[in-house]
């Protein structure tokens, strides 16, 4: 699990950079925009639970979310939305935004975090993959 992540990280941005690629190049071909859905319940506390591992991965805990986009493609369930988990001194570090999807055939479980912000690279990162997917994070 733990060199799964790296992997599906390197997966998904790859095909970003194939489809911005493509998008520059006379080809129309073009990353596929994800209908958005609402996620179920199951679904939910799946995304909580991928999410919380990721954080606690990165000392942090006890995450609060915010909100939560999410859409389908052919292949799969994409979602972004926003955790924010406390540091060793029990501080709140803010809001941060992640990205994940699902894998197995019922969308409801094996949620993985391909994604996540906390510094302003990765927050510029983690909102374009999410832009690119039809799912706009991005602050107003």
């Amino acid at each position: 699990m733990r060199y799964l992540l790296p992997v599906l990280s390197a997966l998904a941005l790859s095909a970003c950079q194939s489809a911005q690629d493509s998008s520059n190049s006379s080809s129309t071909a073009e990353l596929e925009v994800a209908k958005p859905i609402t996620l179920s319940a199951r679904q939910i506390s799946s995304v909580r639970s991928g999410v919380t591992r990721v954080l606690k991965n990165n000392d942090l805990e006890d995450p609060r979310f915010g909100k939560m986009l999410a859409g389908r493609t052919s292949k799969a369930v994409v979602v972004c939305g926003y955790v924010d988990g406390k540091d060793s001194s029990g501080q709140y570090v803010g809001e941060r935004p992640f990205h994940g999807l699902f894998l197995g055939l019922d969308n409801a479980s094996s949620f993985i975090v391909t994604g996540t912000g906390g510094t302003e690279t990765e927050n510029a990162a983690t909102f374009e993959v999410c832009r690119r997917s039809g799912l706009d994070l991005t602050p107003s």
